[in-house]
């Protein structure tokens, strides 16, 4: 696509593909505001090279993402023993 000589085809497959995608996303869940009172719950996970969390709040039975937070490791960092990790992402 980035060389003038080659031809872009859109055509119904590519556009129905398009609209799926789009539908997916659309459904993913975004983030919601923090009740007070509320029991909130933190989810935690590593990886030799990235710490996440998401703090989660549960809304009837569906659990609402309120915050997300990623990090890839240094490399010290990425020697840290697998409860260190988990300390660094929370």
């Amino acid at each position: 696509m980035l060389r003038k000589s080659l031809n872009f085809k859109w055509d119904i497959d590519c556009l129905q593909a398009f609209e799926e995608l789009k539908n997916y996303l659309a459904g993913l869940p975004l983030l919601v505001k923090s009740s007070l009172g509320d029991t909130l719950y933190p989810y935690l996970s590593t990886t030799p090279w990235v710490v996440s969390s998401v703090l989660i709040q549960e809304d009837g039975r569906k659990q609402m993402p309120i915050y997300y937070v990623s990090k890839v490791l240094n490399g010290a960092e990425g020697r840290y023993t697998s409860i260190e990790k988990m300390a660094l992402a929370l």
